[in-house]
């Protein structure tokens, strides 16, 4: 999936005061996924919100949204005694959560300053190292709710200081861990490898060690250094990987005690801090984890190896992102580049090998390619001011036209003369067919609740709808007759693992599939489920066999992506396919039921605007002197930040200072 930054620059600039040693209380951010340069941390002040608490959290939440609201705050408190007891530390008063639907991505964030907050990103994953058997709002709670506990424990010296000076950055310790160490720990315990859930030994992560391998491992100097080099995700990755090793060679209760020594550094020390829990220091254990890392990873990848791949030829790559691909009806593909760059490219491959660039799409753009030719193109941008919202295009020569605005359709296909897309309300999927310009879609199909709609296809007569349909591990392939509306889904296949990338192709349904830890293509038709594909690393996107029957895949590799295309795709390996309908299981669990979150009242920015810390703040220019302190403060929300300094000049006896005000950024 990628990477987070581990600090953000506060928005709010610091007083310009010569040689002055005052604090600004800014916004250290820990996440689940990269933020888009576009994407704004603020909650729209347009709307109407509001703030009910539960045992532990302050959850904060638009008024029409309040039964994910409530989802979420059960998901808080589920996890809340299993992290603070890994972890043996309570965080210091309520964790504020603030429930984002202003951004189409799978994303979180967490912040120590100036208090405990998660932000909570509403919408599902569609794609990527998040598609686990977690439901969404489980794997986001207990990784950013790591990040809270672990970024709050404070022990000893700074414990001491924050006494005296409150939540002061420079008296947080583990804030000045390296990213690997933060975001591995929160990796680590969001995973449960035997249930397939979390990152840790899922199929992304472990295709990623095996090109890793293959291209060498990161050293303790060039993780510490982070850079944009490929896999994005390598802290988490290094970091679970590191933490799962850390506990199986030398104790289950080492992770913590690294982070319980951390914790009471006044200075950072990284090299020495395993000294006391392993006997060794860090760039000695380091190696002694890849020498391991090593290992495992050449165990796992044996039997998998025993066979040669089959991808065909590479066409391109290893390239930095290549998130999707389609076959032209006439021959030929489609597919959105980006080589890490420039500007990210959708590009038509002709048969003939040649390549031409049509027009710049956004980084995440997906693309559909109907029976007879019609592109579909669905991209995120931002919409009124706030929303990082998915919108159509349709693609004529080199140029897209927009078709809608702000309508959070994450996925579409053409249906005869019409659009089906699945369309994102407040992290919720339904299934809606597109009115005329500036009419509302009429909804076909909205799954019961804990489920998410993945993808769709649509069937070159525009008679059948498939759909990926997901809750926690039950994953299945849907069929809808669009001749006979209203009529309940047809169950096509169920699986227990990640199915995504659903395409409608000449010879039936295909999907990438997880099956025995790898991420290949596989074919559904005639009640056979089919795979197509043997890749060493993982498949992550493919175009549909074509009516020449080749197929386009996009798989990992070293340092990149590369995009193959198999002459003729043939049948691998065959199973049955479970076709069971048996009712989705419950979206929460027994003990959810004694979760209690109050009545909602209005938000009010008072009951988190007080200041949380100050420092002192000294002035000397010339013969003037000033002494004084500075503090600063923000509400949950982000509407209002503040930084407050005063002084007393010593020759005048006069007070002098500064106050900055931010409104709504």
């Amino acid at each position: 999936m990628s990477s987070a930054s581990p600090a953000s620059s506060p928005r709010l600039r610091g007083a310009s005061l010569a040689l002055a040693c005052s604090l600004v209380v800014g916004a250290a951010l820990v996440g689940l996924a990269p933020l888009p340069a576009q994407a704004q941390l603020l909650a729209d002040p347009r709307v109407d919100w509001q703030t009910a608490d539960t045992q532990h959290f302050r959850v904060h939440y638009r008024s029409t949204q309040r039964a994910q609201a409530d989802a979420v705050a059960r998901a808080a408190e589920r996890v809340y005694g299993r992290i603070t007891q890994a972890l043996d530390w309570q965080p210091r008063g309520k964790t504020e959560v603030v429930l984002y639907a202003e951004l189409d991505i799978a994303n979180g964030f967490t912040t120590p300053l100036p208090y405990n907050k998660i932000g909570v990103f509403l919408s599902p994953p569609d794609q990527g190292e998040l598609l686990d058997n977690s439901a969404w709002l489980d794997l986001l709670l207990v990784h950013e709710f790591t990040h809270a506990v672990h970024l709050d424990k404070v022990r000893s010296v700074p414990g001491v200081l924050q006494t005296i000076f409150g939540r002061v950055p420079w008296f947080m310790p583990n804030l000045f861990q390296p990213g690997w160490a933060t975001e591995g720990i929160a990796t680590y315990l969001e995973s449960d490898p035997a249930s397939g859930r979390g990152r840790l030994k899922g199929p992304l992560f472990e295709a990623w060690l095996r090109a890793e391998r293959d291209n060498g491992f990161l050293s303790l100097r060039e993780i510490n250094a982070d850079g944009r080099a490929l896999p994005l995700s390598k802290q988490y990755l290094y970091g679970a990987y590191f933490y799962e090793f850390l506990a199986r060679r030398y104790g289950a209760d080492k992770p913590a005690a690294l982070i319980h020594q951390y914790s009471g550094n006044i200075v950072p020390r990284l090299h020495s801090n395993p000294s006391g829990a392993t006997g060794k220091m860090m760039d000695a254990l380091w190696d002694e984890f890849l020498a391991d890392l090593g290992q495992q990873v050449d165990s796992r990848a044996a039997p998998l190896k025993a066979t040669p791949e089959v991808l065909g030829p590479r066409l391109l790559g290893p390239t930095f992102a290549a998130p999707s691909v389609a076959a032209l009806p006439g021959g030929g593909l489609l597919a959105v580049l980006d080589d890490g760059v420039g500007a990210t490219q959708l590009v038509r491959l002709n048969a003939d090998g040649t390549r031409q660039n049509l027009v710049e799409v956004n980084g995440d753009a997906r693309i559909s390619v109907a029976a007879d030719g019609r592109v579909l193109v669905a991209q995120h941008d931002v919409c009124n001011t706030l929303y990082l919202a998915y919108d159509l295009y349709r693609l004529h020569g080199d140029r897209l036209q927009q078709l809608t605005s702000c309508a959070h359709l994450r996925r579409a296909v053409d249906v005869g003369p019409s659009i089906v897309a699945l369309q994102l309300d407040g992290g919720r999927s339904r299934l809606v067919r597109l009115a005329e310009k500036g009419a509302e879609p009429a909804v076909l199909y909205t799954p019961e609740d804990g489920a998410d709609l993945i993808d769709l296809a649509a069937s070159a007569d525009g008679q059948r709808l498939s759909l990926i349909q997901r809750s926690a591990g039950d994953w299945r392939v849907l069929e809808l007759d669009l001749a006979q509306p209203g009529t309940a889904p047809r169950v096509l296949l169920r699986r227990n693992a990640p199915l995504y990338g659903l395409r409608q192709a000449s010879q039936g349904l295909e999907v990438i599939a997880a099956d025995a830890g790898v991420h290949n293509v596989w074919r559904l038709a005639g009640g056979e489920f089919k795979r197509l594909t043997h890749s060493h690393t993982s498949v992550v996107a493919h175009g549909g066999t074509a009516a020449d029957g080749s197929l386009a895949t996009v798989v990992v590799a070293p340092q990149g992506y590369a995009l193959h295309r198999l002459p003729g795709a043939t049948a691998l390996q065959s199973m049955p396919a479970d076709t069971s309908g048996a009712a989705m299981p419950a979206a929460a669990a027994a003990q959810d039921k004694a979760v209690v979150m109050g009545e909602g009242v209005a938000y009010s920015a008072l009951r988190s605007l007080a200041p949380r810390s100050w420092f002192p703040a000294i002035v000397a220019d010339r013969g003037l002197t000033a002494y004084g302190a500075s503090t600063s403060g923000a509400d949950a929300l982000g509407w209002h930040q503040y930084l407050v300094t005063a002084m007393v000049e010593t020759s005048q006896k006069e007070v002098v200072g500064a106050l900055e005000y931010v409104f709504a950024d």
